[in-house]
């Protein structure tokens, strides 16, 4: 199924120009700013630093601390791979807070498809992976590429909203295009050239 919460990033565009807001309180943004997820709707929000301060207090918002940490000794045998049942060889996997449960989510051209994964698999990755149990529920992410090289990101959950939106808006034909793919393999660089955490700017 598809799920507007991580399909796509919604943008608020005001009356000035196009510039960004913050979509809590309508004050003005940068470029590059940071986000906070409604837990209530599961959207992912553009928001001001004050808003971010009153969502790192609790309720229904959750503050998304830009995250990029490559998992160079990640471990991932091919048996326990295949144990979490994952159709294509790049997905994101996260637990919802909510739901209590672990999710695994696919990029598509039609946005992200989520299904449901299995909690035996994914506490015998965590086991293996200790990095995984602090790992911050709906706003912190597994982000997995084994289609080639087999790469591993703790990331925030707006480097997953990046990628899925990439992929959305950049797929032709039946595979994706050669162009397309060029620009994945360019975003996994950019993750593994990034700083431990930054801010992600649009784009």
């Amino acid at each position: 199924m598809t799920i507007g919460w991580v399909s796509r990033m919604r943008r608020f565009v005001a009356d000035d120009g196009g510039a960004e807001r913050c979509e809590l309180c309508g004050a003005a943004l940068g470029a590059v700013h940071r986000h906070a997820m409604d837990l209530s709707s599961r959207r992912m929000l553009c928001a001001c630093d004050s808003c971010l301060r009153a969502a790192a207090a609790g309720g229904p918002l959750r503050a998304i601390a830009p995250t990029t940490i490559a998992l160079g000794d990640f471990t991932l045998p091919d048996d326990l791979w295949e144990r979490l049942q994952l159709p294509i060889g790049l997905a994101f996997l996260l637990e919802s807070g909510e739901e209590r449960r672990p999710l695994a989510v696919y990029p598509s051209p039609a946005g992200a498809i989520e299904s449901v994964l299995s909690e035996d698999a994914w506490s015998a990755l965590a086991a293996a992976n200790p990095i995984l149990f602090d790992m911050t529920p709906d706003v912190e992410a597994l982000l997995i590429d084994r289609r080639d090289a087999r790469r591993y990101f703790r990331v925030s959950i707006d480097r997953c909203y990046a990628l899925t939106g990439l992929m959305r808006a950049r797929w032709q034909g039946l595979s994706g295009g050669a162009a397309l793919w060029d620009e994945v393999e360019r975003f996994f660089v950019s993750l593994n050239e990034a700083p431990q955490r930054g801010v992600l700017a649009h784009g």
